[in-house]
Order: structure tokens, then sequence, then C-alpha cells
């Protein structure tokens, strides 16, 4: 029997986590464990909107911090999500837009954000529509409505005006909706741009590998030796039922206190290696 197994790039994660520093790196990490999201759309998502700099402000909009929230858009998702995770909603207008700077802040309101555009995706386009990495950037972009919009328009002619169609977008975002010619690019043009920026297929941030069973008795009695010493919180008796397999995507408590959690999970890339499967198998189903 054949089973597709999704496999992270995680080479591309542990250069993206190099570029980013420890503490970027971290409270994306922590955000994808808090809230399902995945962790390797979010490090390319930060990586596209400000290179992980906490501190990058757009020049033509009101777009700030590692995931460059406008204005608008921070204030409703703090409204919605701050109680939940200790972020303020008290204070003065300019304080409450000041948390978009704080990296852990900004990585959890992301991660909420494209939780929930995925869902108004899904519900919109229907089940038949996979929503992968570049369409969820489209959501962060011009909001679920708009993806939306975009993603039917492109569908029915990919010809058309991205600019006719986002007037207000693309005046802020020329080098988006225009070439350097100034050309207005089309849709497809535009989504094309998004999924190479994000360096993603069109439904997709892993790679998906055929391999018959008994290479994953292989590959799986390899994963469990990498890791000596780890407790395995699921039944692994039977590793024909792969799926079973994975750690859970949270870390139990007495592996962040133990030795191997110290040796081996400086870079939390190398935690994500083994729950990120768990991650995409759940947030792909």
């Amino acid at each position: 029997m054949v089973n597709n197994v999704n496999y992270i790039k995680n080479n591309e994660l542990q250069a993206l986590s190099s570029q980013a520093g420890r503490r970027v790196t971290g409270a994306i990490e922590k955000a994808s464990a808090r809230t399902g999201v995945d962790f390797a759309y979010l490090m390319k998502q930060a990586k596209v909107e400000s290179s992980f700099n906490p501190s990058a402000k757009a020049r033509s909009s009101s777009a700030t911090g590692l995931f460059q929230f406008i204005e608008s858009t921070w204030l409703e998702m703090v409204n919605k999500y701050g109680d939940k995770y200790g972020i303020s909603k008290s204070g003065s207008r300019h304080q409450i837009l000041a948390q978009r700077n704080d990296p852990e802040k900004a990585a959890l309101m992301a991660a909420e954000f494209a939780a929930e555009n995925r869902n108004k995706l899904q519900a919109c386009l229907g089940n038949g529509c996979q929503v992968g990495d570049t369409e969820l950037y489209l959501a962060h972009f011009l909001g679920a409505e708009g993806a939306v919009d975009f993603l039917q328009a492109r569908n029915a002619n990919p010809d058309k005006s991205g600019a006719a169609l986002f007037p207000q977008a693309a005046r802020a975002n020329r080098s988006v909706f225009y070439n350097e010619a100034g050309r207005p690019r089309t849709l497809d043009e535009i989504y094309s741009r998004f999924a190479s920026k994000l360096d993603a297929t069109p439904s997709a941030n892993v790679l998906t590998a055929k391999i018959t069973q008994p290479q994953e008795q292989v590959d799986l009695a390899a994963m469990l030796n990498f890791y000596p010493g780890v407790p395995q919180y699921r039944a692994v008796a039977n590793v024909n039922n792969w799926q079973n397999f994975y750690a859970p995507a949270r870390m139990q408590p007495a592996m962040m206190s133990s030795n191997w959690m110290r040796n081996y999970a400086i870079n939390p890339v190398d935690i994500m290696q083994i729950s990120q499967m768990a991650y995409n198998d759940r947030y792909n189903a």
C-alpha cells in the first residue's frame, strides 16, 4: 500500500531560522504551537513581510511590525484575542498599536489571523478548494473577503488586471500590482508572484512523496533513533499505522526540562521537525 507522507523542507526552515534569529524564531514557534497554524508558513510569511524585522515600517501604509499589520486589522485582532494571550487592550491607541513591534504578540495575532482566514476561505470557496500558503498570504494581504474576490476573479479570467479589481490596494502596493515598466500585472501574475515569494506550490508548503510501507517502517525507526531518550506519548507498537506515530504538536512538560530538549532544541526548528508533521496532517485535513 502506498501512502502520501508530508515532509517539511527542514533545511529551508533551518536557513530561515538562522536569518530570523532566536527570539523571532522562538516567537513564531510558540505561536504555531498555541494555535496549530503551520510553522513553516508563518516563518515564510514573516520573511516576505518584514525580512524578520520586528520594527519594520511600510512607507506607503500603516503596516508595521514582523507581520506588517495595518492599524485597523491589529486593533480588530487585539479586540478579539488580546485577553486570550494577555495582550493589552487598555491604554492609548498609540500604546496598543505599538505592540505590533513585539514579535511574540505579532506572531500570535498573525497565527490567529491565518486561522480565521483559512476558515473563511474554505467556507466561501467550498471544500473542493485547497487553501494553501498562497491563498493564506493573499488573505493576509487583501483580507479574507478580498482574497475570495481575487481567487474567484482569477478563476473566471486569470488575465484580468489586479489593479482594476483592487485600486486602493494597488495604490498602496505598486510593486505588487505593476511590473517594472508600469504595466498592470494580471491576477495570474500576482498569484504566481506571491507563490514564488513564499517558495511554495500553489496549494501546499511541504514536499509530498509517495513512499511504500516498508520504507515508512524504516523511516519511523530511524526517526526514533535520531531522537534518543525522548518519551513517546503515542502508541508506536504498530508502526504500520504511521499517522498515530508522530509526536503531539505540543511537547509534554517533562520533555521541556529534559537534557534532550536543552541539547537539541536550541533552535526551535529541531523540535518542529517531528511535531510539524502532526500539524500538517491536521491543518491540511
